[in-house]
């Protein structure tokens, strides 16, 4: 019950946010509100992890204005931390949440279309995820939870900076479509 009543005033209180227009600070939205709650809310905000693309390890996922996209490495550029947000129910999936715009990776309305970025929302399962099985070089598809046949892409291949990533057939195993969620930068 503590728990929903937690993940409740944090929903209101991003809403206050972006009504008031107040954007991300030097600490990050995320981890503002979550210090706000500290004094009773005892969960800690997990280690920010970065999405790398097998493809090319150089570039990661960030947040590009509106948009989803791959960026080259820049270790100090909080827009491409992600906080995987796991729940307490085995099998339940996991968010990503950005941490400079505290907002969750949301899948694509329809394959081959860009991923958004919406206020988290537990109940909202297209912002939930699964880790497909991992490779013997530790990459592994991330696929959409209430989708299994999507996965996490980097639309039309050759993946470079300002790659639009979006969702893609989960059959269709490429380069393009591993990833690694480590907390490493650069990655090696």
């Amino acid at each position: 019950m503590a728990r929903l009543t937690t993940a409740a005033s944090l929903f209101w209180a991003l809403a206050l946010f972006a009504v008031l227009g107040a954007g991300p600070s030097e600490g990050g939205l995320v981890e503002d509100l979550l210090a706000s709650f500290r004094l009773f809310y005892s969960a800690q905000l997990p280690d920010p992890v970065r999405i790398y693309v097998k493809q090319n390890t150089k570039l990661n996922a960030a947040v590009r204005g509106s948009r989803v996209v791959l960026a080259n490495i820049d270790c100090s550029d909080e827009s491409q931390l992600w906080y995987p947000m796991l729940s307490d129910f085995k099998g339940q999936g996991f968010m990503l949440v950005n941490k400079y715009t505290g907002q969750a990776l949301q899948s694509a309305a329809s394959m081959e279309s860009p991923m958004a970025l919406a206020t988290p929302n537990w109940k909202d399962l297209s912002q939930r995820f699964s880790q497909g099985a991992p490779r013997d070089d530790g990459f592994y598809q991330i696929l959409a939870f209430d989708n299994p046949f999507a996965a996490l892409n980097g639309l039309k291949g050759n993946v470079r900076d300002g790659t639009v990533i979006g969702m893609y057939r989960s059959d269709s195993v490429y380069d393009n479509s591993l990833w690694n969620l480590t907390t490493i930068c650069p990655f090696q």
